[in-house]
Parts: structure tokens; sequence; C-alpha cells
């Protein structure tokens, strides 16, 4: 992650990219950040670096969580009857983003989580 995606990352909305040239390393030429921001040290950003990882995992991560509960959606239709299983499942998946302790590996991919198994 670069350092405007970084920032971007922590601040959310509040930080805009000017550039996206990687050859361009004139902060201010990079990133409109927040008022009052100041650049910090070498071990700040790695802090920074980490915290946008971890808050990037998580989306993900509901992200995905989401996707397998659209996906079971069906088993609370007025004519069908969820099972115990089905039921656990799904309540499983809505509590994993509290429980679970998401990465993000090589290639962008989840790591740090143990899914729930699919009756």
């Amino acid at each position: 992650m670069d350092l405007a995606q970084i920032i971007s990352e922590i601040y959310e909305d509040s930080v805009q990219y000017s550039t996206t040239d990687p050859n361009v390393y004139d902060l201010i030429q990079i990133i409109k950040a927040p008022e009052g921001f100041i650049l910090p040290s070498e071990q700040g950003l790695r802090d920074l670096e980490s915290e946008a990882s971890n808050k990037s995992a998580k989306r993900q991560l509901k992200r995905d969580r989401n996707h397998r509960l659209t996906d079971t959606d069906w088993w609370g239709v007025s004519d069908q009857i969820m099972t115990d299983a089905q039921k656990t499942y799904r309540q499983e998946l809505r509590d994993l983003p509290s429980i679970a302790s998401p990465k993000l590996g090589e290639n962008n991919r989840l790591t740090g989580v143990t899914w729930p198994i699919k009756p």
C-alpha cells in the first residue's frame, strides 16, 4: 500500500487523490490530507499501514460473509422450515466479524478466518 492509500483508508472520505502517478513523491501532489494532518514518522506510517490493512480485511470479511448469508436467504422463505443446522450456520456467519481476526495475505486474499461449514 502506498502512503496515499494508507491515509485514504484511515481517514476514508476526507482524503482525495490528486494523481495516481507512482513517480510523484511530493505528498502535496499525491494527496489532499485532512486539515491539521501531520505526516507521521516512519514507525507511524507502518502503524497506519497496519491499521489500514486491518480495516480492509474486516471490510472484506463482512462482504464475503454477507455474500454467504445472501446465498442462504432462501432457507428462511415462508414455505420453508429452516433446520437447526441452517439456523446455527447463519448465526455463526453473523457472529464471525466479532470473533475472527482477519488479515490480508498474498494477493489480498483473506486469511485468519475459519468459516462455518454450510450444512
